[in-house]
């Protein structure tokens, strides 16, 4: 029983430390719980591609992964970016996503990279979005509302970050 204890008092002395490592991620006004969770967990690396006819392997609900990122003028992506770059060197890159499930989803980025989410040549309109850019672990958090069974490109663009975290959450109602 001493141990667990002394284990306990460890963890929540810890926690402080932790929190203040991520930067300010208690701002958001929706639960992102569920996001700061899975970004703290160890990142899957997961390759980009440069054009939609080459689908990679689909990201997974709620697991961490990370890429590096390339020049965006290699890109062909399935639909132009919906905004333009903010730098002069924008780096971008493809990954795809599988909804098993109709609804809202969350897209959360570590970095300023448009999304944009392509079901075919068709774009889908985010519902809502909150950025925080004190916290590190998630300076954007875009929501979707996603079909069910279609196989998605998600679009980044727009940033000069080599590298980005990216965890696709499905919206929990309460």
């Amino acid at each position: 029983m001493r141990v667990s204890k002394l284990a306990a008092l460890l963890l929540c002395a810890a926690a402080p430390l932790a929190a203040h490592e991520d930067g300010d991620c208690g701002t958001f006004t929706w639960d992102v719980a569920r996001e700061l969770a899975a970004m703290r967990a160890h990142p899957k690396p997961v390759s980009v591609s440069m054009n939609p006819q080459v689908n990679l392997v689909p990201l997974e609900e709620g697991a961490h992964f990370t890429t590096t990122l390339l020049p965006q003028d290699s890109i062909t992506f399935a639909k132009p970016p919906g905004k333009k770059p903010r730098t002069g060197n924008p780096t971008a890159g493809l990954l795809f996503f599988r909804s098993d499930k109709g609804g809202a989803y969350r897209i959360s980025l570590s970095s300023r990279h448009w999304i944009d989410v392509v079901d075919g040549v068709n774009a889908i309109d985010s519902r809502d979005h909150q950025g925080r850019g004190t916290c590190k672990l998630l300076h954007k958090v875009v929501e979707f509302e996603l079909p069910a069974q279609h196989l998605l490109t998600i679009q980044l663009s727009g940033d000069d970050a080599a590298t980005v975290d990216i965890v696709v959450t499905a919206v929990r109602s309460s």
